[in-house]
């Protein structure tokens, strides 16, 4: 619990971009850390997760993978540069429900100063008592990379700290 709240620290002190008192950019971030951000809907049976990422880490992660720069938020941004972010999110953020590996659905993406917001679904997503999630997202990049996983289920949150040695955790519900 101690290591989650020094992450969100981390995450809140590094983000102040977001309010115009910081830049984040890679020359100048000392953190290396996302925040995927997922809730359980009941009613649609589904799992909603939106994937808060730093832009020029993200579009550094990608162009490693796929030997193209996507260019994300600029005037130059490539156009399929909406696949190749969904592409990658999908190669390196995994979820298993119950036991059962989860299919996901990319829907597409956004920018807001520093950051770029992913969202991802999937569908047909009975009761969850137990949540895996696997995310390898940035660590080919970054040794210090922290992925902070937020769940929310039946009115709970449950979260987990994941980084190059840990890449994936269970959380557990009522």
């Amino acid at each position: 619990m101690v290591f989650i709240l020094l992450a969100n620290i981390a995450w809140n002190h590094c983000c102040k971009s977001a309010i115009g008192i910081y830049s984040c950019n890679s020359a100048n971030h000392p953190y290396y850390v996302s925040v995927f951000q997922a809730e359980h809907n009941e009613s649609r049976k589904s799992i909603e997760i939106t994937c808060k990422i730093f832009t020029d880490d993200f579009e550094r992660a990608i162009a490693a993978e796929s030997g193209i720069s996507p260019m994300l938020d600029t005037g130059k941004e490539i156009p399929n540069a909406a696949e190749l972010a969904g592409k990658y999110l999908l190669q390196n953020f995994s979820i298993d429900v119950n036991g059962t590996a989860v299919k996901l659905k990319f829907l597409g993406k956004e920018h807001e100063n520093d950051l770029t917001y992913c969202y991802l679904e999937s569908t047909e997503i009975s009761p969850v008592s137990n949540v895996t999630f696997k995310v390898t997202n940035l660590i080919a990049i970054y040794d210090e990379q922290l992925n902070i996983v937020h769940l929310k289920s039946g009115g709970i949150t449950r979260s987990l700290l994941l980084n190059k040695n840990e890449t994936s955790g269970t959380v557990r519900f009522p």
